[in-house]
């Protein structure tokens, strides 16, 4: 395949079909979004997929996924079908003989169409909400290295690293540096689109030995290891737990086993919002949908015609109190709350896109300041209306990750 394809995960639109390009047949009826899966259960993916066009995969898929996958080809700015000349029209096997985790059909997807993944994670409100891309081909030597699915979450490529440095002259720091480690391993972890996860302390009851039954962890950790970007949601960017090991007194070439657990608060963002709030007249008041409150401070239209919107947002109860212990959390949850649980639409149901700022409190406030401004000189355009929330229900979870036989360097 010589040019790549583009599948997100994002609600398909309804615009005009450019020329030259093939939306597939839409079903019969108009399908219905399927239940959620509880937050520590995978999503199970339906594949019967026998000597079909890429085209129809993913838009099938997008059906058993609630919504979120769409086909679109390269400089196709409407995102609305695939050019057969781009491989659309490739057929391809995809078949399984029971429902598998969201991510194992993913993957599969991947490789049965050969094309790279990433992800983009969703802006303030959910505008856009995060997409899954399919893109640029895989080269033939590529390999994603071990992975594992547990519940929501895929864990992998796990990777094993080693720094050697040689020091000529070592100069006298002004200030202690805490040095990198220079042995260790690194577990990228990646949830699903509509989890919401946050880490709520480090990694514990860790586990790294060898083939000859020797440790490999740092006995001064004991047991447990912080990793890089902790308490930040896991729901923004795929976050990678690191590990730092030491080699044994005798020599090994495996890491027979790596296991441990990731300390984490979980929810789903609901297919529906669970409270609308009209901006109409809301200014001072303050509204409340589970432990979410949010207050307006502002809702106008200047003589500009620019909409000025100011609010704010405070998580209320246990999970809205800070911890000097676990440093970032609330930011964390409040960020996830404004990203992930909110939407500000127009009159037409549209995500509106505003230009502004945010800033957290110490006190655990969120005050967002945002102005919309009609792309058309002179006029209201389509400013926002209303405000979605959509609440959702959280399980605290210890999520287990293991991994066999990894070779060392």
């Amino acid at each position: 395949m010589s040019v790549s394809l583009a599948i997100a995960l994002v609600l398909l639109g309804q615009q005009p079909v450019p020329k030259g390009f093939a939306r597939p047949a839409p079903p019969p009826a108009v399908f219905a979004k399927p239940p959620l899966a509880p937050p520590t259960v995978a999503t199970p993916i339906v594949l019967d997929f026998r000597s079909q066009t890429v085209a129809q995969v993913a838009f099938t898929l997008n059906q058993r996924t609630g919504g979120m996958v769409e086909v679109q080809g390269v400089n196709d700015a409407l995102g609305n079908g695939m050019n057969p000349a781009m491989g659309g029209d490739r057929r391809i096997t995809l078949d399984s003989p029971a429902p598998v985790p969201f991510w194992e059909a993913m993957d599969r997807f991947m490789v049965a169409i050969q094309l790279q993944r990433q992800i983009t994670w969703a802006d303030p409100f959910g505008n856009p909400r995060p997409r899954l891309q399919f893109h640029f081909p895989i080269s033939p030597d590529h390999d994603y290295g071990p992975s594992a699915y547990v519940g929501p979450f895929r864990f992998g490529p796990v990777v094993i690293h080693e720094r050697f440095e040689r020091v000529f002259l070592k100069p006298k720091p002004q200030i202690a540096v805490e040095t990198a480690p220079s042995f260790y391993v690194d577990i990228p972890t990646t949830p699903e689109l509509n989890l919401l996860s946050t880490m709520i302390g480090p990694l514990r009851k860790l586990e790294a030995v060898d083939e000859l039954g020797q440790s490999l962890l740092d006995p001064k950790l004991g047991g447990e290891s912080a990793a890089p970007g902790l308490y930040l949601n896991l729901n923004q960017n795929p976050k990678t737990f690191r590990v730092p090991l030491v080699r044994p007194a005798k020599s090994s070439m495996k890491l027979a086993t790596l296991r441990g657990l990731v300390p984490l608060e979980v929810g789903r963002r609901p297919n529906e919002p669970t409270s609308i709030v009209p901006l109409e007249g809301s200014a001072g008041k303050t509204f409340r949908d589970g432990d979410i409150a949010i207050t307006v401070r502002e809702y106008r239209l200047d003589d500009q015609w620019r909409t000025h919107l100011k609010f704010s947002v405070k998580i209320e109860g246990k999970r809205g109190e800070p911890d000097s212990k676990l440093k970032g959390l609330l930011w964390a949850r409040v960020d996830s709350t404004v990203t992930q649980q909110l939407e500000v639409v127009n009159s037409l149901r549209k995500n509106v896109s505003m230009n502004g700022g945010s800033g957290l409190s110490p006190d655990g406030v969120m005050n967002l300041d945002y102005l919309y401004q009609s792309d058309v000189p002179g006029t209201k355009g389509a400013p926002p209306t209303h405000l979605r929330i959509y609440r959702a229900e959280w399980v605290n979870w210890d999520l287990p990750f293991e991994f066999k036989d990894l070779t060392l360097p």
